[in-house]
């Protein structure tokens, strides 16, 4: 059987290397060595060691193990020392534990006959996490199966040495969809266009996300499906980062909302990179813009539609100064402005007799159920404040002031005819 250690040195007594250049008072643990070479007694009994020529006795005073003597008092610094190593048949090294690394091995020398293993042929040993603790060999049988025989379906492991075919969550190579009876959701990749659909119990198509590329780039279009079984883009972000509802194309807009009717475009942002006074936010109904929000470097513009064109049944106003004067100018200041500062203006609704499409809203109206749905307020029994166009005061007091200039023109005449009688 082979050995560890130096090489045999049978029936030669060896003096033991000088050690006491390392006596320091404190230190008891040394190696002993011969020729600078490690050298193990095998026990305290197989070296005579020597401190201050007196002879230690072995096992009380010392100890040895492998290579190392252990005194049981530090030898003092200056102590002579003398070891011998008696005769012995081989010099055998025992191996501390823990002390044999992976370096120590040649590759590929463990062999499977130092290994636990199965001895059938369905059956093999492998190492096994312990949580935390050390590993273990364990068996693991054979028999693995996969159960289920739907095709293309997505496999899953369903419990101990079984793989089932989902028939929930299939992939055919070019759809991979998710369903549960006819509701799901699939992924699709077909000539460039991926798209998400999404499917209900009860509508076999109930929308699409589509990813359209085009030699510009691509668009992202969402889709529903309506009552009637058409399915309609809803709104999509072009190539050029347009955001578009209700419509494919707009030039201008990059925010543009169209509802029905491919012209009816009732609110869109534009941006035309220019500083010349452009149409910023526009407004329309059906194929007419009824108000625009314009400006330029340096001023903006708050616009209604007001063309000759768009109108009729027009008279002139005959009662401007009747009118006027039952309007009721105050000051105050609003109750959420903490600094109080006053402001001129009006209460809404002692403006709707003298001009009433200055007004919008009902005087202490509170939210109902069809208000919360449009947005006028957050909870039903809310108030809904009235509000006010101002500007729809301007033709009633141009009105009322050309009357009094007509006024003060008359009474300009007559006292200049009294004055020249």
């Amino acid at each position: 059987m082979g050995y560890i250690g130096p090489s045999p040195n049978p029936g030669q007594n060896r003096e033991v290397d000088d050690i006491s250049s390392s006596f320091n008072g404190s230190t008891t643990a040394f190696t002993l060595q011969v020729s600078s070479q490690n050298v193990s007694p095998g026990s305290a009994n197989a070296i005579i060691v020597s401190l201050g020529g007196v002879v230690q006795n072995p096992g009380t005073d010392y100890t040895v193990a492998a290579s190392t003597l252990t005194f049981t008092t530090a030898p003092a610094s200056g102590l002579s020392f003398f070891g011998l190593v008696l005769g012995q048949s081989i010099d055998t090294e025992g191996t501390a534990d823990n002390s044999i690394t992976s370096g120590m091995i040649i590759d590929q020398a463990v062999t499977l006959a130092k290994l636990p293993h199965g001895d059938g042929s369905s059956d093999g040993k492998f190492l096994r996490a312990n949580n935390g603790a050390d590993p273990t060999f364990e068996t693991v049988s054979a028999g693995t199966t996969l159960s289920g025989s739907t095709n293309n379906t997505v496999t899953t492991v369903t419990g101990a040495n079984a793989i089932q075919g989902e028939t929930g969550l299939t992939f055919d190579g070019t759809t991979l969809a998710q369903t549960s009876g006819t509701a799901g959701v699939s992924l699709t990749q077909s000539s460039n266009t991926p798209r998400i659909t999404f499917k209900s119990n009860n509508v076999a198509l109930a929308g699409e996300i589509i990813l359209s590329e085009s030699s510009g780039g691509g668009a992202m279009r969402f889709l529903t499906k309506d009552t009637g079984g058409t399915e309609t883009e809803r709104f999509r972000v072009n190539p050029d980062g347009r955001f578009l509802i209700g419509t494919s194309v707009e030039t201008f807009a990059r925010v543009c909302i169209k509802v029905n009717a491919a012209n009816e475009q009732p609110f869109s942002i534009n941006d035309s990179g220019n500083n010349s006074l452009t149409s910023r936010i526009g407004f329309r109904t059906g194929n007419n813009q009824v108000g625009t929000i314009k400006s330029d470097q340096s001023s903006t513009q708050y616009n209604t539609s007001s063309d000759y064109r768009l109108k009729e049944n027009a008279v002139a106003i005959s009662d401007g100064i009747t009118r006027i004067k039952t309007l009721k100018p105050y000051k105050f200041n609003w109750i959420i402005d903490e600094t109080n500062t006053p402001v001129d203006g009006f209460f809404a609704h002692e403006i709707s007799g003298a001009v009433p499409e200055a007004i919008s809203g009902t005087k202490d109206k509170v939210a109902d159920a069809a208000d919360v749905a449009r947005g006028d307020a957050n909870e039903v029994g809310d108030p809904v404040y009235q509000q006010i166009d101002q500007a729809k005061l301007v033709p009633l007091l141009t009105a009322a002031l050309q009357e009094a200039i007509t006024k003060i023109e008359t009474l300009e005449t007559k006292v200049a005819a009294l004055e020249a009688a």
